[in-house]
Parts: structure tokens; sequence; C-alpha cells
């Protein structure tokens, strides 16, 4: 009986490949699992099938069906085992690459600040610092929101690893887009 619930909400979602139908299958463990080392190591396999099967979908539709369910997985998992940070930032960060694909900024930010509040020591913490600007700036059209946190970053890590990019953005975020193509044609000339 389960096989054939699995099987009608797998056509439902119009998953047809074998592989997709197995990743999907293998992602039920996420729903209910106690929080053993065993079912830790499912949970990360879980979250890098899926992660695997985003990145190798050529049906966009299924593709973003994939990453949504990365995404429910990588939430389970942050609620799950919130001791796991080095594998719990990476997700995140991920994730938040994940939504910004999906055309989801907002959400993107949203899981960036998670990160940095939950994880502050992590490596991913400073790429988030980095990465909140650029995603108001470059996709939220946020200049001066973008450069607010421009400015955060260069407090915080004055001489991280993306210190120089971080200036040449912040000063561009102030110029509207005429002021941006004349500076062009200036170093150009």
């Amino acid at each position: 009986m389960r096989k054939k619930v699995i099987f009608l909400l797998l056509l439902f979602k119009g998953i047809t490949n074998p592989l997709g139908a197995v990743l999907l299958f293998i992602s039920f463990p996420l729903l209910s699992l106690s929080s053993s080392a065993q079912n830790l190591k499912e949970d990360i396999h879980t979250i890098y099938a899926l992660e695997r099967q985003i990145n190798v979908e050529e049906d966009v539709r299924k593709s973003a069906f994939f990453a949504e369910k990365y995404l429910e997985a990588v939430d389970g998992f942050i609620q799950k085992y919130p001791s796991e940070k080095d594998m719990g930032a990476k997700f995140l960060f991920h994730a938040s690459e994940i939504c910004v694909g999906l055309k989801k900024p907002v959400d993107a930010i949203s899981r960036m600040r998670q990160l940095i509040q939950r994880f502050p020591k992590s490596k991913e913490a400073e790429r988030c610092h980095f990465f909140i600007p650029f995603t108001f700036d470059e996709h939220l059209n946020q200049k001066d929101s973008a450069y607010i946190y421009y400015n955060e970053y260069l407090l915080k890590y004055p001489d991280g690893a993306f210190a120089e990019q971080v200036k040449y953005l912040r000063t561009n975020a102030k110029q509207d887009d005429l002021e941006l193509i004349k500076s062009f044609e200036n170093k150009k000339n």
C-alpha cells in the first residue's frame, strides 16, 4: 500500500525518471528521524543527493522541485542538529545560493542572516557578510541597503577576502546607472 501511495505521489509531482524517484523516496526519512549518528549520516546523504539532483536535472520545473525539497531538508537539518556547525553553515549557505537561483533573493538574505546568527565564526559567515549587500545591490536593486551592508562588511573584515571587491562595489552602489557609464567611459579613455 505504501509503495502505491509513493508511486502516485511521484506521478502527481511529475517525477518520472527513476533517479528522481529514488532521491525523493530517500528524502522521506527527514520527516521522522531520531538524532542518532546513523540518522545524521542519512540526513547528510539525503541533502547531498538532492543537491546532485538539482545540478543534473535538465527540466527546470523538476530542478525547482528538487531545489524546494533541498531547502526543506536543510531547514529540517538545522532544526534537528543545531550543534552541527560546519555542515549546518555549509548547507545554509548553499540554500541561500539556491534561493537566489529560484529568484527568491529575500529568502536568500534571510538564510544568510540566519547563518550569521547561528554560526558567526564559520568561514561561510564572512561570505554571507559579502553576499547580503551584493544581493541587495544586484538582485533587489536596493543600492542604499547595499551601501550600508558593504560598510558593515568593511568594519567587520577590513582585511577580509572580499575587502577590495566590497570597496569597489560600495562606490558603485552610490552611483546611479548614468554615473557608472560615465565613469567606465572615462576609465576607457
